[in-house]
């Protein structure tokens, strides 16, 4: 893998848990990386990764930008070969009726901002989407359903077709900002070629703690008491944060790299995670 340090790169999101962990990977190649935030002047979300450039051989730049308005990651989309698009809602408790306003317009509507972006900024090359397992399989249903069509379990050509707005509704966001993903760079004739990236359930150390992240709050229910009344034994599909943040690298630097890639570490249970966790 050559990486191209001539260039700029956009990661959007980059104050997340999973993105966080992204940025620290490019600026340890050294590359230049563009953050788009709601509030570049807030100091105390951002200082965190300035103190992570200031021992790399990387640099940050960031800008002020917001998912859901059009147009307004051109900026610092400039002069980036490659665009590292994580920024979507992960929320799995959501009030009834808020579903298309929490989770799928943000994750449907902010991905084809991206891309339409990415278009118009003639230096991109490459778009890599974080989208999820979630985008192949809701549950077993799923898996059962590909099992019977090919003999074999879920992969990369499976799509989920159980989730809905009632049903998991977050699961149903990703599999939606997924399919207008590639129904987008195959309608328009954009100068980058597109490359998906699927975790499963995304786990293990960021580069700080992030209170309100879902991976975050799921260890701390099997130590906080709340199931002490019972653990449910329900299976798990799980990746470490760290091997996530090294596909991204891959997947936007490899040439050969295309389509969709399930980025998955192992299989285990509710039980067995707890075990480690103690």
């Amino acid at each position: 893998m050559n990486i191209d340090t001539s260039s700029p790169v956009m990661l959007t999101g980059s104050t997340g848990y999973v993105a966080g962990v992204i940025c620290r990977e490019l600026l340890k190649a050294g590359l230049t990386v563009h953050c788009p935030v709601r509030d570049p002047t807030n100091e105390s979300k951002i200082q965190y990764l300035k103190d992570i450039e200031a021992k790399s051989d990387g640099t940050l730049k960031f800008f002020k930008a917001d998912l859901l308005e059009d147009g307004s990651y051109l900026e610092s989309m400039k002069g980036c070969s490659v665009v590292f698009h994580t920024a979507s809602p992960f929320v799995t408790t959501i009030p009834k009726g808020k579903e298309k306003e929490v989770l799928l317009d943000p994750a449907v509507n902010g991905t084809k901002n991206i891309l339409q972006s990415a278009k118009e900024t003639l230096t991109v090359k490459r778009v890599v989407l974080t989208s999820s397992c979630y985008a192949i399989a809701t549950d077993g249903t799923d898996t059962s359903a590909a099992f019977q069509k090919t003999g074999k379990l879920c992969n990369e050509d499976t799509w989920n077709e159980t989730a809905s707005i009632d049903y998991n509704p977050y699961a149903y966001s990703k599999a939606l900002a997924e399919k207008a993903a590639w129904e987008f760079v195959k309608d328009k004739d954009c100068n980058y070629d597109l490359v998906v990236i699927n975790p499963s359930f995304v786990m293990g150390p960021g580069v700080k703690v992030h209170p309100g992240s879902e991976s975050y709050g799921f260890v701390q229910t099997l130590g906080n008491g709340v199931m002490k009344q019972g653990c449910p034994n329900i299976g798990l599909w799980v990746v470490d944060v760290r091997d996530v943040a090294k596909a991204q690298l891959a997947a936007g630097f490899t040439k050969s790299a295309k389509g969709r890639y399930i980025i998955s570490g192992t299989n285990t249970g509710m039980m067995q995670m707890a075990d480690a966790s103690g």
